[in-house]
């Protein structure tokens, strides 16, 4: 065995982090991947692994989380495949027989809204809490549809006041999302930030995400943070009729569109109206 194959699992995705360079919260998630799942081949050689031994590994985490053992596949391989590229060693990845014979879990597509007959309830739940920030946090995303990870890392430096706009700095996609406040939430969070720096949301991922079950077991209704995007999205395109306004609202891909990626180029301004009403 090369030297270069005798690399360490940890010492090859060190090095696939150094050279890709991700975002610093994709790197730290692989990482949690690996730490869950693959703790006990961190400290061996990364080209020791074998197909039946991570396909036993793959049944094991799929028992617990369908989705999550997807992911451990998708992770693992794009080690496995940046390892044999860059040390020119020709060795199978273990992930490949798994997707070629179709053994990915089939995960079906959440599709859960915040229904138009729950929302008083849950409206009412939420301005209740203690917390002010958690409040804040809920209503932030409940009226701009954004990504959760997105909005806890927003610092109020972010916001202009003047324009009446929000920028997101570190996206899903990699792009620079700067949306118009409406009336109702530049009031409301002008209120909550007035005299003070630092984050807009002093929350923690775990405490919203714990706020959010406690939610749905007092109002009766389960739902998750990403539903409030849906929400948005399905609430923004029932009254706008507009999915081109809506994608540019809450900052989607435009993907293979190719009239919406080079031809269309909406601006804040353009988006005042449609986040006003």
């Amino acid at each position: 065995m090369t030297k270069k194959a005798n690399k360490t699992l940890q010492e090859v995705f060190d090095e696939y982090i150094a050279l890709r360079r991700p975002k610093l919260s994709t790197a730290a998630d692989y990482q949690a991947v690996l730490n869950r799942y693959a703790k006990d081949w961190l400290p061996k050689p990364w080209s020791a692994l074998t197909s039946d031994v991570f396909e036993k590994r793959f049944a094991e985490v799929s028992l617990k989380s369908p989705a999550q053992a997807n992911y451990f596949v998708r992770v693992m391989g794009a080690i496995w495949k940046f390892a044999t590229i860059k040390y020119e060693v020709n060795k199978r990845n273990p992930t490949d027989r798994i997707k070629a014979l179709g053994a990915l879990n089939k995960i079906k597509p959440r599709d859960n809204i915040i229904h138009d007959i729950i929302q008083p309830k849950w409206w009412s739940a939420v301005q209740k809490l203690d917390n002010q920030h958690l409040t804040a946090a809920l209503i932030f995303l409940a009226l701009t549809g954004c990504r959760k990870s997105e909005a806890l890392k927003l610092h109020c430096s972010d916001i202009d006041w003047q324009a009446r706009v929000v920028t997101f700095s570190e996206t899903k996609n990699g792009t620079i999302h700067r949306l118009p406040l409406p009336d109702r939430l530049h009031s409301f969070l002008y209120q909550h930030c007035k005299g003070r720096s630092g984050p807009v949301f002093a929350v923690s991922d775990r405490s919203i995400n714990y706020v959010a079950a406690d939610i749905s077991r007092r109002i009766g209704f389960k739902w998750t943070l990403h539903d409030l995007r849906r929400t948005f999205v399905t609430v923004a395109q029932r009254t706008l009729n507009d999915l081109a306004t809506v994608k540019r609202l809450v900052n989607h891909s435009t993907g293979g569109d190719v009239t919406t990626k080079h031809y269309l180029k909406l601006t804040v301004d353009d988006l005042r109206k449609p986040m006003q009403r």
